[in-house]
C-alpha cells in the first residue's frame, strides 16, 4: 500500500476513533471487601455500560487466602449479585499479584478502543446521574482524554468532610480514555505507548477537563475514632512482624510516619460540616443510622475551621477549577514547575 493512502487510512481509523460512542466502564480492584462491595456494584448500575471487578490480593498482603484470594464472602457477593444486564466481568486467579501496578493495569489489558475507564476503589462513590452527564460530555470533547471528578473525603461520619488536598488529587487519574499501549504507574498515573506520562506529558495539555460538581465521595474514613485507632493498631500489629536491613522494626517507622501525618495535618487540614446529598446507595448502608452525627472534633481537628483560607469552602466543599492549577503543583519530583494543564468542560 502506497503511503499517501496509508496516511489517509489512519487518519479515517483515528477519526472514526475519536467519535464512536463511549463505553463507560467501572473498574475496581477488590480484596476483602464484603462491607463495600454489593453498595458499590449497585451504585450507578444502569448508567455504566461494564463493570470489570478484578478480585484478588497483592503479595504479602494479610488477610488472603494461600491462593491469593479474599478470607472473606467478596468474591461469594460478586457471583451472587444480581446483574440482569450482564454488565459485570469478574476476572480473579489462583495467585498473588506482584504489584497493586500489576493488579490494576489488568483493566487496561482488557480495555477495547472506545471505552472510557472510571477507576475506583471499593469505598469510592458517584451521584446517581453524573455518568450520564460524564457521556454527554464526552460527546461534546470526543478528543478527551481524561475528565477529573473532585473528591469529597468523609471523615468519621457521613455529616463531616476532610477540606481537599489538591497538591496530590489530579495527580489520581480516575476517569481516562483506553488508548493502545497505555500502561500503568503507581496509584494511578498512566503512560501511553511511547512512554509519556498522561497526566505530567504537555502534550496531553488540552485534551485533559474537568467538570462542574462531578464528585467522588470517599466513605472509607467515615467511621468512629475507635475504628480508625484499630485500624491503625493493626497496621503497626502487622509490621512488627518485619525488621528493616537497618535493624530497627518496621512498626518504628511506622510511628515516625504517623506522626509526620498528623502533624501535616494539624498545620494543613481542615475539618467541614457537610450537608449535601449523598448517593442514594449509602442511605442503605449499615454505618448510616450508627455513627453519631454530632461527635465532638478536638481543638486540633479544629485548626482552620471556619478560617479565611476555607470560608469559600464551607459551602461547597470544593475548590474551584480557575484556582486548583496553581495550588495542584505543590508537589515533589521534576515536574514542580510545570503549567496547568487542563481546561473546563
Amino acid at each position: 500500500m502506497n503511503q499517501p493512502r496509508r496516511q489517509i487510512l489512519d487518519i479515517l481509523q483515528e477519526v472514526n476513533y475519536k467519535y464512536a460512542e463511549p463505553v463507560l466502564v467501572k473498574c475496581l480492584a477488590v480484596h476483602n471487601e464484603e462491607g463495600w462491595i454489593e453498595y458499590n456494584l449497585a451504585n450507578c448500575y444502569a448508567e455504566f455500560d461494564i463493570i470489570r471487578v478484578v478480585e484478588g490480593a497483592v503479595q504479602g498482603r494479610p488477610g488472603s487466602t494461600e491462593d491469593g484470594h479474599s478470607k472473606d464472602s467478596t468474591l461469594d457477593r460478586i457471583r451472587n449479585f444480581p446483574d440482569p444486564n450482564n454488565k459485570i466481568e469478574l476476572i480473579t486467579q489462583d495467585r498473588f499479584f506482584k504489584s497493586l501496578e500489576e493488579q490494576k493495569q489488568t483493566f487496561l489489558d482488557l480495555a477495547n478502543e472506545g471505552e472510557w475507564l472510571f477507576i475506583i476503589d471499593c469505598d469510592e462513590f458517584y451521584m446517581e446521574g453524573d455518568i450520564q452527564r460524564v457521556r454527554q460530555a464526552i460527546r461534546k470533547r470526543p478528543t478527551a482524554s481524561e475528565i477529573i471528578p473532585t473528591f469529597l473525603h468523609f471523615y468519621r461520619d457521613f455529616w463531616h468532610v476532610k477540606a481537599p488536598e489538591p497538591e496530590w488529587q489530579p495527580q489520581h487519574q480516575r476517569i481516562i480514555r483506553y488508548r493502545p499501549g497505555l500502561r500503568y504507574h503507581t496509584h494511578p498515573v498512566a503512560t501511553d505507548s511511547q512512554g509519556k506520562c498522561t497526566y505530567f506529558d504537555g502534550s496531553y495539555q488540552t485534551s485533559r477537563y474537568t467538570m462542574e460538581d462531578l464528585y467522588i465521595y470517599h466513605y472509607g474514613h467515615a467511621k468512629g475514632k475507635e475504628f480508625h485507632q484499630m485500624k491503625q493498631e493493626f497496621y503497626k500489629s502487622e509490621l512488627e512482624k518485619f525488621n528493616l536491613a537497618d535493624g530497627t522494626n518496621a512498626s518504628d517507622k511506622f510511628d515516625d510516619k504517623l506522626l509526620e501525618f498528623v502533624n501535616c495535618t494539624e498545620n494543613f487540614d481542615t475539618i467541614l460540616e457537610f450537608s449535601g446529598r449523598h448517593p442514594e446507595v449509602m442511605t442503605d448502608f449499615p454505618e448510616w443510622n450508627r455513627i453519631d452525627p454530632h461527635y465532638d472534633i478536638t481543638e486540633d481537628e479544629k485548626l482552620s475551621y471556619g478560617g479565611p483560607r476555607f470560608v469559600d469552602w464551607k459551602s461547597h466543599f470544593v475548590y474551584s477549577a480557575d484556582k486548583l492549577p496553581t495550588i495542584a503543583l505543590l508537589m515533589m519530583g521534576p515536574w514542580k514547575q510545570a503549567e496547568p494543564f487542563y481546561n473546563t468542560l
